[in-house]
Formats: C-alpha cells, structure tokens, sequence
C-alpha cells in the first residue's frame, strides 16, 4: 500500500469543497488543487497499468483504498445542471474510470 500512497493521498478532496465558501484565497488554493489532479489521475492510471502489464494484482485494502480516492472523481453532474462534484471534471471522469476499468471490480 505504501507504493500506492504517493499517488492516493494527493486524490483526497479538500474538505473546502463541503461547504460554500466565498473566501477568495480558499477558492484559489482549491482551484490550485484542481489542476493538480488531473496529473495525479494520470499518472495513477499510468501506474496501476503498469502494475496489471507486470502480473501485480490489486487486491485487499489497496484494491478498497484505490476504490475509496477514485469514485468521488466519477460522479457527473446531475441532468439538470447541479454540480454534485465540483472537484472533478469530464477529463478526469475519464481518467477515473479507467483506472476502475483497469483493476477488474
């Protein structure tokens, strides 16, 4: 599990994103934040790829911990405009997805 806390750990979402808050030096940090993780995502995709293409299988509490950080960034906006996720984005949906494709649920 060690190896897979560097890229886990970045993927928590600040808790900012709880409540509404008009804190400009929040709102900015947490913008700074958003743009990071989509790196994060790839390059956890990348990683977990490359674990599968050399036989390492992800199972027990890395397989549940990989699973905890990466639904959050799969829910979409609802169908009438409501931002139920605004830490993600539609990129790293796709990204997200991918690595839960990747670890065969």
């Amino acid at each position: 599990m060690i190896e897979l806390d560097k890229f886990l750990l970045p993927l928590k979402i600040p808790s900012e994103f709880q409540r509404l808050c008009d804190d400009q030096e929040v709102l900015r940090s947490l913008a700074t934040w958003k743009k990071n993780v989509y790196n994060e995502l790839d390059a956890l995709n990348t990683h977990v790829a490359r674990m599968r293409t050399e036989g390492e299988l992800l199972i027990g509490t890395s397989l549940a911990d990989l699973v905890f950080y990466i639904i959050p960034y799969t829910i979409e906006c609802d169908s009438d405009g409501l931002d139920l996720a605004p830490w993600s984005t539609p990129a790293m949906q796709y990204l997200a997805f991918g690595i839960i494709s990747v670890c065969d649920l």
